[in-house]
């Protein structure tokens, strides 16, 4: 009587993607109320470039304002806008942004007419998940 054959595949478990802590901080001038901004990944679809908004604020009280978000690797735009057309220093006030990848600063600035765009690269971070899983057949 023949056996039965066995035959194993080995199939490796697809890579985990994991965030970044990145942090959105701003000092507004004496006139939050013209401030606003965008955080978006840019994307391409068909060779077109497109933008999809992550995140986004406005403010209205004048001090310091910090977002805290947790990002994939990949590439992004933040823009910063001033309604006014003055920028956050020096005319009224003392205001700045910073934008910080794991704490460390990647952009920032304050000095700028209506709006300020500073593309942001985090890396992409993968870990290999090297678990076997064998699979027997009966063939």
């Amino acid at each position: 009587e023949a056996s039965p054959s066995t035959t194993s595949a080995s199939v490796m478990s697809t890579p985990l993607s994991f965030c970044h802590d990145v942090g959105i901080n701003i000092f507004t001038d004496l006139a939050p109320e013209e401030t606003s901004w965008v955080l978006a990944r840019l994307t391409a679809t068909s060779g077109i470039s497109n933008t999809d908004i992550v995140l986004e604020g406005s403010l209205e009280h004048e001090g310091h304002h910090t977002n805290k978000i947790c990002l994939e690797g990949g590439q992004y735009e933040f823009t910063i806008y001033d309604s006014n057309g003055d920028g956050m220093c020096c005319e009224h006030g003392d205001g700045y942004y910073n934008v910080t990848v794991g704490g460390k600063v990647i952009a920032q600035g304050g000095e700028f007419g209506s709006e300020e765009t500073v593309p942001i690269s985090i890396a992409v971070t993968r870990e290999q998940n090297s678990t076997l899983v064998t699979l027997p057949f009966d063939g």
